[in-house]
C-alpha cells in the first residue's frame, strides 16, 4: 500500500488513518475529533426498566452515536450518569 491510500486528521495530526475513520461531515477530521467535540446536545432517551427506588434510561446521541446510562433515584431525584462510551 502507498501513502496516498491513508488520510490525515488536520485536527489532531493522527495520520495512517483508513478513509472510514475520518467524519462524514468533515472530511479533514478524524472520528475521534467529531466526538470529542460533540456537545451531545440531540439525544435520544430510551426507558429501560424501574425499581421500587429508581427509573434507568440509556441516552443515545444522535450526531456523534456516543451512549451513557442514566439512573434516576426517587428518593432524592437527582439522576447518576455515566460518561458517554462509542460501541
Amino acid at each position: 500500500m502507498s501513502d496516498d491510500d491513508y488520510c490525515t486528521c488536520h485536527w489532531c495530526g493522527l495520520d495512517m488513518l483508513w478513509a472510514d475513520e475520518m467524519s462524514k461531515a468533515d472530511s479533514n477530521k478524524c472520528i475521534e475529533c467529531e466526538r470529542e467535540e460533540c456537545s451531545h446536545a440531540t439525544i435520544d432517551r430510551e426507558y429501560q426498566g424501574s425499581t421500587h427506588n429508581r427509573v434507568r434510561f440509556i441516552e443515545v446521541c444522535l450526531k456523534c452515536e456516543a451512549n451513557r446510562e442514566v439512573l434516576l433515584y426517587f428518593h432524592n431525584r437527582y439522576p447518576d450518569r455515566t460518561e458517554w462510551v462509542w460501541d
